[in-house]
């Protein structure tokens, strides 16, 4: 101990007391002045410091400051001669332990005092190093902050990594006034937070900082202090949003019930399923049994939630609710208790998962393989599930009498083990090519009684939710009846149906072919035209029927007198061809006087003494290794054969290279082609009209163009006879031109009258694609105001599918330009079928061939049915040419056949009458005027 005074006496007496009252290990020192004080204390640090106010250098009061300064925890009494109130306080606020009047105190005294002294600095060193163990604590909790203020709002603690995070220097902040320290926005509301504390009311409060972060603070009475305890809850708010959009992915939600306050708490997401406010109470738990809960679930519900309750067991519910805007869902709880310390259950708690969608999305796949189920068993198809090796996993009933075989037996065997032999190939390699997707075939069936039976297979291959392959799925259809219908329309596709012969696209096909090889290896050949001189006046005279007779008389003639291996074509009307694949020019003159005389022989008395005159011109010319093609060799026989014509039928004559030999036959072309330039200079060309008509109401729907050559004595020339020279000279390129002018400028005056003219007019095959000719159409229709609807442009089969490409960009052409296009004389070749999907059409004109002997010719109506079928099913009109009687209007309508064209529905007249009859003036329009 160390007593400081001035006077030794006191002194003396003072360390005499402490010693006898202490007792053993007290050890006194003596100071008189505040210097020696310093010294003594530096020397050797006292635990008790026995200070006089009065000394000679200094007051006490000043020398214990400077050693709590020092030392906070040091124990200093204080002595003064007289009671001084105001120093006693000043002492204690300077941390001085006590206060003493020396002339009051005596040994005892004194001694109990130093004891006092010494357990208060101890106490204060187990207060200071709680504290410090505190501040540490509250240091290293993260995202944790401790502010204490006392009465005065002065901050008297500060610790706390989240204050540290938030940029507050915690020491700095000690001693220093709440207001002073808190930002500007925030004083008011905090600083009252701070206020309420200290009266003793608690609050809590969330707050962002500038960064972004969220701080949520509790302020709680603390004694005489108030203490306010911060979190950094940003991760926490993230988790807990994270949860929240988990759930409502999910459409599920959490909740527990408190056992002993009957308490519901609900997550957000589970009040958005029931329709709820979050931020809104909940209703009590009678009142939600009643208002959200069906009737029907009420009692599984409680029992559910008592049985977990009592029992402690995890447990599942399936229930419906009724949502707050009376809708209802299906909800799936699972239920789990949560038991305290002493075993029993403290709260149940769950999450509930809205499985509407689930169950509606369950009930609609089960309703789907039911329906999969019957489709499957009772499909008039045969139905299949397959692996990947064709074996059969299941099949129905119809399969079953499609094949002849029993389920069983199908099921024993492979799919492949009832395909046709020949068709076994081609399975197989359907089912490897699966894998990149489905497929359809045709192929036969070995049917148990030994028959092949044609099916139509469509198949796909089913994976599962990985892609994986799982089975083959697929149908079977009886299309025997079909392919045998398509292969009668393959027949005549390439074969006349009157005389059964090849047509011309057949004959073509096997004369390029012909002359391939003889390029190719060098062989011989020779190719006839034959053009059946006089039956023009036969067909005319005695009728179609007659001149169909004729043909098909002739062709038994012509077939009876070749050989197997020679091939014999009708190319139209009556013109035949044949092929002579190994004669030279001799043999093949021998061939063709042969033909001349037994055409001569069977066509005498036909039909009477008028069909004596009918006879044979054949042209004949040889194929050998410079022929360039077959088109070559047609025009090179066609030549020949109008030679015979001009040298006087009944004979045959043989072409031959050099111009010499061409004179006769090229003279009498270009009789022809003046004789049409000049026609077209002098305006000697004609335009009739023949009416197209519905054939159901009778009106007339549109007229077709008719072209008559004025000749020199006035009589009026067929096309047939002039235009097969314009078309080989390319003269028909500017007939085509004069007849689409005259047309346009004639709906032209038509539409100026206030009337409608709608107009089909022919284009031949050169014509396709003529810009010149699309020009004038486009100018025309302009000029003249018409609509380009009213304007159907037609063009024959032949000359469609003789060049697909030209003619489809030239009927794509046409329909920018808003006019109708249609496919005339449909069914000439039977060839066309496949070109549909190449041709945008409007109209297809069904071939007169076929119409005109429907009644008696089933062939002819099974195409008419055929070429209706398939217009009506592109959504397109028919038109039939050849309309000669009332039974044949009412089979075609039978047929479908839409329009219809002949004498007995109106005979062409010529446009000037017609125009006249719309009262426009019959004089003719220059088509000159409209290019």
């Amino acid at each position: 101990m160390l007593v400081v005074d001035d006077l030794p006496a006191s002194r003396g007496l003072a360390a005499i007391w402490l010693s006898d009252g202490l007792r053993d290990g007290v050890e006194v020192a003596e100071a008189a002045t505040l210097a020696e004080m310093r010294a003594a204390w530096q020397a050797r640090r006292p635990d008790i410091v026995v200070l006089d106010q009065r000394l000679p250098d200094g007051e006490g009061l000043d020398g214990a400051r400077e050693l709590l300064a020092e030392d906070p925890d040091a124990a200093i009494i204080l002595l003064t001669g007289m009671s001084d109130p105001a120093l006693d306080q000043e002492a204690e606020r300077a941390g001085v332990a006590d206060f003493l009047v020396k002339h009051e105190i005596d040994g005892p005294m004194l001694a109990r005092t130093v004891r006092y002294a010494l357990r208060r600095r101890e106490d204060r060193r187990r207060l200071r190093r709680s504290e410090e163990r505190y501040r540490n604590l509250v240091k290293e909790l993260p995202d944790t902050g401790v502010l204490v203020v006392d009465e005065q709002l002065r901050f008297v603690m500060v610790a706390g990594a989240a204050l540290e995070q938030a940029g507050h220097d915690t020491e700095a902040m000690v001693g220093r006034d709440v207001e002073e320290v808190l930002a500007a926005g925030d004083r008011l509301d905090l600083l009252d937070d701070y206020k309420a504390a200290l009266t003793g009311i608690s609050r809590v409060r969330e707050t962002t900082s500038p960064d972004g972060r969220t701080y949520r603070t509790a302020f709680r009475p603390l004694g005489a202090e108030a203490m306010a305890v911060t979190f950094d809850i940003t991760e926490q708010l993230a988790q807990a949003a994270e949860l929240q959009r988990a759930q409502a992915l999910a459409s599920t939600g959490s909740w527990h019930w408190d056992a002993t306050t009957q308490e519901m708490t609900w997550s957000p997401e589970l009040c958005r399923i029931y329709g709820l406010d979050p931020s809104q109470p909940l209703p009590p738990y009678a009142e939600y049994l009643v208002t959200h809960v069906v009737e029907a679930d009420r009692a599984r519900f409680v029992e559910v939630t008592r049985g977990a309750m009592r029992g402690g067991q995890d447990a599942e519910l399936e229930m419906e609710i009724v949502r707050t805007d009376g809708t209802r869902r299906t909800l799936h709880s699972r239920v789990r208790p949560v038991k305290g310390t002493d075993g029993r259950t403290v709260r149940i708690e769950g999450i509930s998962q809205d499985v509407t969608e689930l169950r509606a999305a369950a009930r609609a796949r089960y309703a789907a393989e039911q329906r999969f189920e019957v489709a499957f068993d009772r499909a008039p198809n045969g139905m299949f599930l397959a692996d990947r090796s064709g074996r059969f996993l299941r099949v129905n009933a119809a399969l079953s009498e499609l094949s002849g075989f029993t389920r069983e037996e199908l099921l024993e065997q492979g799919s492949l083990d009832v395909v046709h032999p020949d068709d076994a190939e081609a399975v197989r390699e359907a089912l490897e090519a699966m894998r990149d997707g489905d497929v359809r075939l045709d192929h036969r069936l070995a049917h148990r009684d030994g028959r092949a039976v044609w099916v139509a297979v469509s198949a796909t291959l089913v994976r599962d939710e990985a892609g994986e392959p799982l089975y083959v799925l697929g149908q079977m259809q009886d299309v025997t009846e079909r392919r045998e219908y398509e292969e009668r329309l393959r027949h005549l596709a390439d074969h006349d149906p009157l005389t059964g012969l090849l047509n011309r696209r057949g004959f073509e096909r096997a004369l390029e072919a012909h002359v391939a090889r003889t390029r190719r290896y060098g062989a011989a050949g020779a190719l006839l035209v034959i053009d059946l001189d006089g039956f023009k006046y036969i067909n005319d005279t005695l009728g179609h029927h007659a001149g169909d007779q004729l043909i098909v008389a002739c062709a038994g003639a012509l077939r009876e007198r070749l050989r197997e291996t020679d091939v014999l074509a009708r190319l139209g009307g009556d013109e035949f061809a044949i092929l002579l694949p190994v004669e030279t020019a001799p043999e093949a003159a021998i061939v063709a006087q042969a033909l001349v005389d037994v055409v001569r022989e069977r066509a005498t008395g036909f039909g009477g003494q008028q069909a004596g005159n009918v006879t044979a011109s054949i042209g004949v010319a040889v194929v050998d290794a410079a022929t360039a093609g077959g088109g070559e060799l047609m025009v090179s026989a066609d030549l020949a054969m109008y030679e015979a014509k001009e040298a006087g039928r009944d004979r045959f004559a043989v072409y031959r290279a050099g111009e010499d030999a061409r004179q006769p036959r090229v003279r009498a072309q270009m009789t022809w082609l003046q004789r049409i330039d000049r026609a077209l200079a002098e305006g000697r060309l004609l335009l009739h009209a023949q009416p197209i008509v519905d054939l159901r109401t009778r009106a007339t729907v549109r007229h077709e163009l008719l072209l008559r050559l004025v000749g020199d004595d006035g009589e009026l020339i067929l096309p047939t006879t002039f235009l097969p020279a314009a078309e080989r000279f390319g003269t028909i390129v500017a007939i085509d031109r004069w007849v689409m002018g005259e047309a346009i400028a004639a709906m032209g005056r038509v539409v100026a009258a206030g009337g409608r003219l709608p107009l089909a007019v022919n284009v031949s095959a050169r014509s396709a694609g003529d810009a010149e000719l699309l020009a004038l159409i486009e100018r025309g229709l302009a000029a003249a105001g018409v609509d380009p609807a009213d304007l159907v442009v037609e063009l024959t089969e032949t000359a469609a599918v003789s060049d697909i490409p030209r003619a489809r960009d030239f009927v794509a052409a046409l329909r920018g330009l808003g006019c109708g296009f249609a496919l005339d004389d449909f069914g000439a070749g039977f060839g066309s079928f496949s070109y549909l999907k190449d041709l945008p059409f409007d109209v297809l004109k069904i071939d007169g061939e076929f119409v005109a002997h429907a009644g008696d010719n089933a062939t002819d109506r099974l195409v008419i049915a055929a070429v209706t079928g398939i217009a009506h099913g592109l959504g397109k009109t028919t038109v039939a040419e050849f309309v000669e009687d009332g039974p044949l209007v009412d089979l075609l309508l039978e047929h479908g056949v839409d329009f219809g064209q002949g004498h007995h529905l109106g005979r062409p007249a010529p446009l000037d009458e017609l125009l006249a009859s719309l009262g426009v003036a019959g004089e003719r329009s220059r088509a000159d005027t409209l290019s």
